[in-house]
């Protein structure tokens, strides 16, 4: 029952997750230095808080994916550099598979 409950506070947390990372990723299209940073570290935030959640569940490809992400993140934050249109496009897909991983565990939860 414990394992059952955590799973599903990790599928709430992730589509909430998800939600407002899918909002902030347009932000790191070029904008204002201030818009940018605060979109990465937002993200950052994001990403590390769905590394941990999907790991506790045991969800090992969603935890790699959201390393990726904030992995990249970080460098650009370290760098104060941009993310070229390549980087933020990887972003983007790795975000969509989190989604679609999520959906589906979201939909055989609510099957069973």
């Amino acid at each position: 029952m414990r394992e059952k409950y955590r799973y599903n506070f990790f599928l709430m947390e992730a589509r909430d997750l998800l939600s407002r990372m899918g909002r902030l990723l347009p932000a790191l299209m070029p904008q204002t230095a201030a818009s940018q940073a605060y979109a990465v570290d937002s993200l950052v935030d994001i990403a590390h808080t769905l590394k941990g959640a999907a790991a506790v569940v045991g969800l090992e490809e969603i935890a790699k994916d959201a390393i990726a992400i904030e992995a990249m993140l970080k460098g650009l934050r370290e760098s104060s550099g941009r993310l070229s249109a390549d980087q933020i496009e990887t972003m983007r897909a790795l975000h969509e598979r989190i989604a679609i991983a999520v959906s589906a565990l979201d939909t055989s939860a609510a099957a069973s």
